[in-house]
């Protein structure tokens, strides 16, 4: 398994920081549209990839395709 050198984003806005810190299994994010949702998401979820063992995996639900596909290219 190769090893990475990640640095947390600091870009994050308050609200953004408080979800990617937030030390809940899950969590689920509601607000308007354009806040930065699934940027900092993103960038939460292939941080704990990374942090991951061989074997397990991650999900994305999104309610639409359109949304889904924006996080993944992210």
């Amino acid at each position: 398994m190769p090893n990475y050198i990640y640095e947390q984003p600091t870009w994050l806005y308050e609200k953004q920081s408080k979800i990617y810190n937030c030390s809940t299994r899950i969590s689920l994010t509601m607000s308007g549209n354009k806040t930065g949702k699934t940027l900092s998401h993103a960038a939460w979820l292939g941080e704990q990839a990374m942090k991951g063992k061989e074997g397990m995996s991650y999900t994305w639900l999104s309610p639409y395709y359109s949304t889904s596909k924006i996080a993944f290219d992210l």
